[in-house]
């Protein structure tokens, strides 16, 4: 029953914080441009915030290895609190460049759900658990999208004032507005951590004596299987924010969209994830196995990187969508469950912290290049280069096949 409940708190507290990520991630290309930033620019300040999880997210990992997770999750979603404040003021783009990469230096919160879900899950229920985890992050990418869109139209405030009551003044500040949402649903987040999030895991004071652990980062990569499961992250994760980056202006150029459209097709992305996280997931992994799901999603994804540039409306845009998130939706949980299974019962954090630390200098590298070849060679080209690496991890996935039944009498793969 304990377990149950901390469970639910776990959705909830990846709900809410996926919520407030939700609202100022779509509105972000467009505030940068208010200041004079290009796509390059832009390319740059959804990298920041990348660049600060590579740097901590193992440190984060480590840290609740050895002190637990529950302190780990308190300290993250303060620093969400704070960098989303920071983004509602923010009156340059420096500003903005602070409070993407403070998000960043504080960002393990799925991390540590994930090592949370590790703890309290066997293998056998574990890709079940974390395609509710990843529900949860989906729903959140619903209702935070389409709130943006809402709060960033300055006529919504002139209707309210129009029929309840005066609140025109806020109009100039419409798109710091969903930072300040995104701040206070952080404070309800802290305080529902730290009131009814209990310890999950045997806290081992000899882990963790160094924050950051080289020879811990070369053993979770030693083993030729883990290895490979980390190289189909990256390069799944460099095809997906490549074009995740750059879709907003994407919509801008080629359909002359605004933060508003843009903000409630990023929500259709949530609704996409949420129904194949959420409800097919689970009945995919009994009737097939994580690797087959596994080479399966990268199918979808090439496929929908190609087909996106060429859409000739919004519907077909639409339809794209749907296969790349259908891939991506499987994907996810089943990476996590893979190297979850691999890994060290004891090493679980550090483990996912080092994926996550990987995927997040995929997200350094994927932005940077799709804001790049956007600026300098249009809207297909992000789409183009993230299918051609999506196929990349497609042979990667069946190689890993070849390896798993190589490998497929070792109980854990990574050694203390």
């Amino acid at each position: 029953m304990m377990k149950k409940y901390a469970l639910i708190t776990i959705f909830i507290t990846v709900f809410l914080d996926i919520f407030g990520f939700g609202i100022i991630i779509p509105l972000l290309p467009f505030y940068a441009q208010k200041f004079g930033a290009n796509p390059l620019i832009i390319g740059l300040l959804m990298s920041s915030n990348s660049v600060a999880q590579f740097i901590f997210n193992p440190i984060w990992g480590r840290i609740s290895d050895r002190y637990g997770r529950r302190p780990v999750m308190i300290c993250t979603v303060f620093g969400s609190f704070l960098a989303y404040l920071l983004f509602g003021l923010s009156n340059s783009i420096w500003l903005l460049f602070l409070s993407r990469i403070l998000a960043g230096v504080t960002g393990a919160t799925i991390g540590v759900a994930q090592s949370y879900i590790a703890d309290l899950t066997t293998n056998k229920n574990r890709s079940k658990a974390l395609g509710q985890l990843g529900a949860a992050f989906a729903l959140g990418f619903v209702f935070g999208p389409a709130l943006s869109g809402i709060l960033a139209n300055p006529k919504i405030y002139l209707l309210i004032t129009k029929y309840v009551i005066d609140v025109s003044y806020l109009a100039q500040y419409s798109y710091g507005m969903p930072g300040f949402i995104a701040a206070g649903l952080s404070f309800i987040n802290l305080v529902m951590v730290f009131l009814f999030l209990p310890e999950s895991s045997n806290i081992d004071k000899k882990l963790g004596k160094k924050a950051f652990d080289v020879e811990g980062f070369k053993k979770v990569i030693k083993h030729p299987e883990m290895r490979m499961l980390m190289i189909i992250l990256c390069i799944s994760m460099f095809s997906t924010s490549n074009m995740f980056s750059t879709f907003a202006l994407f919509l801008q150029t080629k359909f002359k969209y605004g933060v508003s459209q843009s903000s409630f097709l990023f929500a259709y992305f949530g609704i996409c994830t949420a129904v194949v996280q959420g409800l097919l997931v689970g009945r995919l992994v009994k009737r097939f196995n994580e690797i087959k799901l596994l080479c399966a999603s990268t199918v979808a994804l090439t496929i929908g990187m190609f087909m996106m540039p060429y859409m000739p409306n919004i519907f077909c845009v639409l339809i794209a969508s749907t296969v790349i998130f259908l891939g991506n939706g499987i994907m996810t949980p089943c990476l996590t469950s893979l190297i979850t299974q691999r890994a060290q019962e004891s090493q679980i954090g550090v483990t996912l912290g080092v994926s996550q630390s990987l995927g997040s200098l995929a997200r350094i590298v994927g932005p940077l290049w799709g804001g790049y070849i956007f600026y300098v060679g249009g809207y297909p080209y992000p789409y183009l280069t993230g299918g051609i690496f999506a196929i990349f991890a497609f042979f990667c996935s069946i190689k890993l096949v070849e390896m798993t039944d190589k490998f497929k009498n070792n109980d854990s793969l990574v050694q203390n």
